[in-house]
This record gives structure tokens, sequence and C-alpha cells, in this order.
């Protein structure tokens, strides 16, 4: 999570979100930016927003962080995860309420 400090968020501070992952990734580590309804980035990839009509977008992105641990523990790939995440993300914006997981996999299907 990114953290506003003096009035500028950490992404700012390090150089946008190519330079904040490029941070993580020399740790040995990856990791992903969310943007919102713009979606997220991951190492040079961009991934867009399911296009929803948003009913409620409040706790997105913790609908976000949970679907991407769970992605992680079902044992998705690491490109597969931030995708299933973002879904999950927009069922919760488009239905007001948590998506169960048909939900998301329904978005994600008919996505393809």
């Amino acid at each position: 999570m990114l953290k506003r400090r003096g009035g500028i968020t950490e992404r700012k501070m390090f150089g946008g979100v190519e330079g904040l992952l490029t941070r993580v990734e020399k740790l040995g580590t990856w990791g992903a930016v969310t943007l919102g309804e713009k979606g997220v980035v991951r190492a040079n990839e961009r991934m867009s927003a399911f296009p929803v009509q948003v009913v409620d977008s409040t706790g997105a992105g913790d609908v976000f962080h949970g679907a991407f641990a769970l992605a992680l523990a079902q044992g998705r790939e690491e490109l597969d995860a931030p995708r299933f995440a973002s879904a999950a993300a927009a069922q919760r914006c488009a239905l007001g309420e948590v998506p169960r997981l048909d939900q998301v996999v329904d978005l994600l299907a008919g996505a393809m």
C-alpha cells in the first residue's frame, strides 16, 4: 500500500510506477501497482481494468488485495494473479458487494 508523505505518495517519491517497480525488482522480487479504473501495472505490462457499470467502488482495493492473495495461494501464475484480482475488484464495483468466486470466474470467461 502506498502512503502519503508530506502531500505526495510514495509512488511519486520513487519515480512513478516504473521507478517503484524497478526498485521492487532490484530487491529480487516482483510487485504490481493498482491504478483504479486505469488497471494494473506489473513489470513492463499494463493490464486494463475490466469495463463494468460501477454501482459502488467502496472496498474495491481491499477485494483486489484479497483476491490477489487467494490467486497466489491457489497456485495461479504470477501473471494471472493480478488479472484474477482485477476481475474480483471489478465485480465488487459492479455488484456493490464482495463477489463470489463463480462471479469472478464468469467475468474472466467473458473477457476471453
